[in-house]
């Protein structure tokens, strides 16, 4: 019996390796799937070839992490320092700087460029990086604060 091939999983638009790219941290037993309608045969009974699907490639964004054991749908973009939590089944795309856990993920905070969580007031507790809103998106302030 002739084996199957599986279409490629990739974690950027046209990289076999985004880490060479940009920086990001991908963990172990991540899944970044591109094919949304999955399907060993088309519909009239004969196995697909690579001329049978249409590619939906995940976006990954500079400075993001993605928690081992984490699964990316079809056309989701991360944005750019995003933390995905282990496990999180993310569907949707998730704005920079959030913070996305469970299944499916939703959003529960914002991370720092340094990778620890934002107090109430969009303040890193470790760095002396602040941030604001602006609309859905997280902007970081031009004057860092010190810590007191």
């Amino acid at each position: 019996m002739p084996s199957l091939k599986a279409p490629p999983l990739v974690a950027a638009p046209s990289s076999p390796c985004p880490s060479r790219l940009q920086p990001l941290q991908i963990c172990p037993g991540e899944l970044a799937l591109e094919d949304p309608a999955p399907r060993a045969t088309t519909p009239d009974g004969r196995r697909k070839g690579p001329e049978d699907w249409t590619r939906h490639p995940v976006t990954i964004g500079t400075g993001a992490t993605i928690g081992a054991a984490a699964i990316i749908a079809p056309g989701v973009t991360v944005g750019p320092h995003v933390l995905v939590a282990l496990g999180a089944v993310v569907m949707r795309d998730v704005p920079a700087h959030g913070l996305v856990i469970g299944n499916p993920a939703r959003q529960v905070g914002w991370v720092c460029r340094c990778g620890h969580t934002l107090d109430a007031a969009l303040r890193c507790t470790t760095c002396p990086r602040t941030n604001r809103r602006d609309g859905d998106e997280l902007a970081a302030d031009h004057q860092p604060v010190p810590l007191e």
